[in-house]
């Protein structure tokens, strides 16, 4: 069958003359997927129902497919990116395989950067599935070594203990364990591997929190990334220390920097210096430092005054802070790797609910909570509801 190039149609030729399709079921379109009839999959693809959703997952993969062999990939990367969204972080193995193939397309269309962002992605998918089947014949080995062995008993509690693993936290009962199986074959060897598959899971949920810090770190959000370092530091393995230490050192120098204040004039003092400190730090951008600033004033000759400035410097405050969000989100929508994007999505979601609760009588405190409602709608029923005052 010939092939079309990218952004032909070609000739539809007749579904009819194919089996006609049996109602809420995409087997047609398997079969003449298998049969090379790409066309014709296009075809009755766009002719299904609304009320059958696209055929479901499967049916918009055959459709993609179907375009591809066409060598119409820009048609088919649209559904390719929706079936991604869609699917979220599921690993399943249609998941994986349509991330694979989206990022084939992506690098055929000359989008380098998020092809990379999708491989890298499929690698740290793929990693744990190339030790299954040595997991599994390993654990064949243990089963056959009997139930009455103390070895085994042994064994099974850790494997109690990893099955528990929350990805996180590193159980100490698996360093432990490795001990107490010393010698002992084959759960020893078993015993090392339980310990080397958490201690990966717990440094790649590790790095994956450090990037989203880093990010809180970018967009000025000096509370909120010290906040998630700390809890960070109380479960990072020991293999995560020399990147910790290094943000934690660039995150400091962010806090002597946005902590330090001008000094006043040497001629100045008293309330007249302490006001031109409060100007001078509002200048800075340094909003939260200045509406402390200007606090005492709103007692006073100066009390207007003060609360204008208040008021000002809520206002830009509150306008800097959501453009931070948008633009935490933005990069997030751009990012295809499903973990990645969804600690971008909360981290936009986590600023919103910070500007809404420290600037509420901001303008823009209405399209923030607007805001936050797509964000939870992308963010799911996993994502933590939000307390922002409505």
């Amino acid at each position: 069958m010939r092939q079309a190039q990218d952004g032909e149609q070609g000739e539809p030729k007749s579904v009819a003359a194919k089996q006609a399709p049996e109602s809420n079921t995409i087997e047609p379109m398997r079969r003449l997927f298998a049969a090379g009839e790409y066309q014709e999959v296009v075809t009755a693809y766009e002719a299904l129902d609304p009320g059958q959703a696209g055929g479901g997952r499967e049916g918009q993969f055959l459709a993609s497919q179907a375009l591809i062999k066409l060598g119409r990939l820009s048609s088919a990367l649209p559904l390719l990116t929706k079936l991604l969204a869609d699917g979220g972080q599921a690993t399943d193995l249609l998941s994986l395989e349509i991330r694979r193939l989206t990022a084939d397309v992506l690098l055929s269309l000359g989008h380098v950067e998020e092809a990379r962002q999708l491989y890298e992605g499929l690698a740290r998918a793929f990693a744990p599935l190339q030790g299954d089947q040595e997991w599994v014949r390993a654990h064949l080995q243990v089963v056959g070594a009997g139930i009455g062995n103390d070895a085994l008993s042994v064994y099974r509690e850790l494997l109690s203990v990893y099955l528990r693993f929350d990805g996180q936290h590193l159980p100490p009962e698996l360093t432990e364990g490795v001990g107490r199986l010393q010698g002992q074959a084959p759960f020893a060897d078993l015993a090392k591997m339980l310990l080397a598959k958490a201690s990966s899971q717990a440094q790649e949920s590790a790095r994956r929190q450090l990037s989203a810090i880093k990010d809180l770190l970018s967009a000025g959000n000096l509370s909120q990334a010290r906040q998630q370092l700390q809890q960070l530091i109380a479960i990072a393995p020991a293999t995560m220390q020399p990147a910790i230490n290094q943000l934690e050192t660039e995150l400091a120098q962010a806090e002597a920097k946005d902590t330090a204040s001008p000094q006043a004039p040497a001629t100045e003092g008293g309330q007249a210096g302490a006001w031109q400190e409060a100007l001078a730090l509002f200048e800075q951008q340094k909003y939260d430092q200045a509406i402390a600033g200007f606090t005492p004033f709103l007692i006073g000759d100066q009390e207007a005054e003060a609360k204008a400035k208040i008021a000002e410097a809520s206002e830009l405050a509150a306008v800097g802070m959501r453009r931070q969000a948008a633009a935490l989100y933005a990069k997030a929508k751009k990012t295809f790797d499903p973990a990645a994007r969804q600690q971008g999505l909360l981290n936009s979601r986590d600023l919103l609910l910070t500007l809404i609760e420290k600037y509420p009588g901001s303008s823009v405190v209405d399209k923030a909570r607007q805001n936050l409602k797509v964000l939870e709608a992308e963010l799911g029923p996993s994502a933590s509801p939000s307390a922002a005052p409505r």
